[in-house]
């Protein structure tokens, strides 16, 4: 199963972590990198449910709190870049990402727990590695270049002026 993972970031069964934050995914923002960072520990507790004996309501309350979390998270994104240019494409990625994470809830009650576990790991581990990747950093470049060039006139000033 280890060779069909893309690379060092995300680890198969046996691993004490499913999924490790790497210094690659960093946006430059500390507190959005130290969201991302407990998204990924929630993605790691879910892992260590994969199979142990367990009850629904563990797993369950771990979902939840994740999707109150995430929900917040993209809520912090949307405050430093929601008058970006671009950013409605990266909020109905946002969206996107909820549908399918309230898909995973609702079958929640139909799978096999390990089975919901595993695929619902798969997706989180995945999406959100290409969404800070991809999305996220190019965003936040362009956010903390704004701010740069914000910035840089004053400087510039100073040095000419």
């Amino acid at each position: 199963m280890g060779e069909d993972w893309a690379d060092d970031s995300v680890r198969p069964a046996g691993q004490s972590d499913y999924i490790c934050w790497l210094p690659e995914y960093s946006v430059g923002v500390e507190r959005i990198d130290a969201q991302h960072r407990r998204i990924f520990a929630m993605i790691n507790t879910l892992y260590t449910a994969l199979g142990q004996p367990q009850t629904a309501l563990p797993v369950r309350r771990v979902l939840e709190e994740m999707a109150d979390y995430v929900s917040f998270h993209f809520d912090t994104e949307r405050s430093y870049l929601g008058a970006m240019p671009g950013y409605a494409a990266h909020d109905q990625e946002h969206r996107q990402f909820i549908a399918k994470a309230a898909n995973f809830t609702k079958d929640y009650q139909k799978l096999p727990p390990d089975r919901l576990l595993r695929d619902m790991l798969i997706f989180l581990a995945y999406w959100l590695k290409d969404h800070i990747k991809g999305t996220d950093k190019r965003q936040f470049a362009r956010y903390l270049e704004l701010l740069d060039d914000h910035r840089q006139p004053t400087n510039h000033k100073e040095k000419h002026g």
